[in-house]
């Protein structure tokens, strides 16, 4: 059975007339207004505005999807929001997908182009934070293992580095897998 869509003003939805002669005959209608019996809607195919008596409505019409939704809209995409170490979306402006993408956005907090290299994605969200923690947690406890830290953190810098290309050296292997064996060890205790 079909979930019933509730009709809110501001959104946009996608009607289809009871009379309707065939499943193709569909109705783009944003709800202005809504008062106690009416709605005000806007045809958004002919851009006329009609008064509609609220039961008559919902006797002839059924939203069968919202195309557009007013809280949506007031949402900001955070990859354009300028506030650094929060989006690691892989896209650009560009991208084919982007309002795709910018609609996941905006209802996750993230794409799905985060989840292409989540290594990546891992790597670049820790890295800020982890070195915020390492400043900010000799001054609140005691720390036994900053060395172990230390070696995450390289380990990470390097899993970042050459956006996902990840060429390494002998010893920048031997770095990350030493910074990524300490992870273990350190993890249960990063908090102050």
């Amino acid at each position: 059975m079909n979930k019933s869509i509730e009709i809110i003003q501001g959104n946009t939805y996608i009607f289809k007339g009871k009379n309707a002669s065939n499943d193709k005959t569909y109705i783009k209608y944003k709800i202005l207004e809504i008062t106690d019996t009416t709605y005000l809607i806007k045809n958004m195919d002919t851009d006329i505005i009609l008064r509609v008596g609220i039961v008559d409505f919902n006797y002839d019409y059924k939203p069968i999807e919202i195309i557009k939704s007013h809280t949506m809209s007031n949402k900001i995409d955070i990859k354009y929001s300028g506030i650094p170490n929060i989006c690691f979306s892989l896209t650009d402006k560009n991208d084919s997908r982007e309002k795709e993408f910018s609609e996941q956005r905006i209802k996750n907090g993230f794409d799905e182009s985060e989840t292409w290299s989540l290594r990546d994605t891992i790597a670049n969200f820790i890295i800020p934070r982890l070195e915020l923690y390492m400043k900010i947690v000799p001054n609140k406890k005691d720390i036994k293992n900053m060395d172990k830290i230390k070696s995450f953190l390289d380990a990470m810098k390097l899993v970042a580095r050459d956006n996902g290309i990840f060429i390494l050296t002998d010893d920048e292997k031997k770095i990350l897998n030493d910074g990524l064996q300490n992870f273990h060890k350190i993890f249960l205790n990063l908090s102050w």
